[in-house]
């Protein structure tokens, strides 16, 4: 072997290990970056001001879905899911109808889109929809690799739990109406928490340190 084989030789491990070493590092940055974002996520999502403003009533809005005890049980359920078939084919009608100011109502539906559930005068479906879109948004930066997985199980895997029971039977019923009245549309969250029961993402036991290192 040559002295010029031997050094193009040197001169190629030289470069390989450079370029590991620079991959390596890029993947310790983004790794603490989802991790961070991961923690951004928790701290929004466990703040006062959200637990006020929507997970808070939203949660009051399942436990009623889920457990209103009869003879409103029905017409409560059925208020919630007319209001979401409202949004995917009827939308301009909707606008107008629940446009104004909120009125106390003895309808259930009309309560529904229009009594005052939160002090920032949001209404009970603008919460739930603000809290299940939430979820939306982790499934979304689940698939796209834009938080550390791992981080995000240990971080809301215990309020997955809490939750899931509450979410799916919305899921399920909302569905099946979708279905029943010939609509395609399905809004994003529907399929989102479908998979993060089906696929039993937060059930993952994650093995990871807190710290970001």
């Amino acid at each position: 072997m040559t002295d010029w084989q031997v050094f193009s030789g040197v001169i190629a491990f030289a470069t390989a290990f450079a370029t590991a070493v620079t991959t390596y590092v890029q993947w310790r940055a983004d790794s603490r970056q989802r991790k961070a974002h991961a923690l951004s996520l928790y701290r929004e999502f466990v703040s006062p001001e959200f637990y006020r403003c929507v997970s808070g009533p939203a949660y009051e809005v399942l436990l009623r879905f889920v457990a209103m005890p009869e003879p409103r049980h029905a017409d409560y359920r059925a208020a919630i899911v007319r209001g979401w078939l409202g949004s995917g084919n009827r939308q301009d009608e909707y606008i107008a109808r629940f446009g104004g100011a909120a009125e106390p109502q003895a309808d259930a539906f009309e309560d529904h889109m229009r009594r005052v559930a939160t002090r920032e005068g949001l209404t009970e479906i603008q919460t739930l929809t603000a809290y299940l879109n939430f979820w939306d948004s982790l499934h979304a930066l689940i698939h796209l690799r834009l938080v550390h997985t791992p981080t995000l199980r240990r971080l809301f895997g215990q309020w997955w739990r809490v939750n899931e029971g509450l979410l799916l039977p919305l899921v399920e019923e909302m569905d099946s109406a979708f279905a029943r009245e010939g609509i395609a549309w399905r809004p994003n969250w529907i399929g989102a928490i479908r998979w993060l029961h089906t696929s039993e993402f937060f059930d993952r036991q994650p093995k990871l340190s807190l710290g970001i290192r």
